[in-house]
């Protein structure tokens, strides 16, 4: 229930946690996803990939994709999957990454990466471009 959420979230903020509430359509993440997962799975098995030319982070591990073909697997299973944001984060600064740029119609990770204290080493600049 939306309480129970809720009691849950004020323990995880007293505990240390950023709790950003996040209004979806789906239970996004989880193993309710699974048969979604299926389908995209053998949906994006139609395609061929082409390796990377820059590293992509994969949001179920916090390490960057394998390969091109890894794309299947990751994209398929982030559906099920927690997202390792922290640790994508982590992973990021590490690399001394300096820009970020989130596409998408809020700016919900340029707020989380602003909670996030990075390394003195990487000065965080994010960009949001919007579209339509």
């Amino acid at each position: 229930t939306g309480e129970s959420v809720l009691k849950a979230a004020r323990r995880l903020e007293k505990a240390g946690a950023i709790v950003y509430p996040l209004k979806m359509s789906g239970p996004f993440h989880s193993p309710l996803m699974k048969e979604a997962a299926h389908q995209m799975e053998n949906m994006l098995r139609e395609y061929r990939y082409n390796e990377p030319n820059w590293p992509i982070i994969a949001n179920r591990s916090a390490q960057p994709y394998d390969g091109g073909q890894s794309t299947i697997e990751n994209l398929s299973q982030q559906l099920i999957s927690p997202i390792r944001w922290q640790e994508s984060i982590h992973f990021l600064s590490k690399q001394y990454v300096t820009a970020a740029l989130e596409i998408g119609p809020k700016d919900v990770l340029k707020f989380l990466i602003k909670k996030r204290k990075l390394s003195e080493k990487c000065k965080s600049i994010f960009y949001t471009l919007c579209l339509p």
